[in-house]
């Protein structure tokens, strides 16, 4: 999944994420109010990775993971009993 894609921007929408766009906002506008270059790029940092949904400056190392339909598909699994020898009691 390209990260400036269209699905990627309109994908993952919760609430958390809503409150970090907000928060971002808010404290963009705040450092704009107070002419405040360095939170401003604070701000536009944090607001740009929460929009793109991604992290750690790289969009593929970091992209925040997408939940998976669980495999429907499990076979049972067997286990072997090891018994400790008379040297580990």
């Amino acid at each position: 999944m390209e990260v400036f894609s269209a699905a990627n921007l309109k994908s993952n929408w919760t609430i958390i994420k809503f409150f970090k766009v907000g928060l971002a906002a808010l404290v963009l506008f705040q450092a704009w109010e107070s002419q405040q270059a360095f939170l401003g790029v604070f701000a536009g940092f944090f607001l740009v990775q929460t929009v793109l949904n991604i992290g750690c400056g790289s969009a593929a190392g970091c992209a925040a993971p997408i939940a998976n339909k669980l495999d429907k598909n499990i076979e049972d699994i067997t286990f072997t009993e090891v018994k400790p020898t008379n040297k580990e009691k």
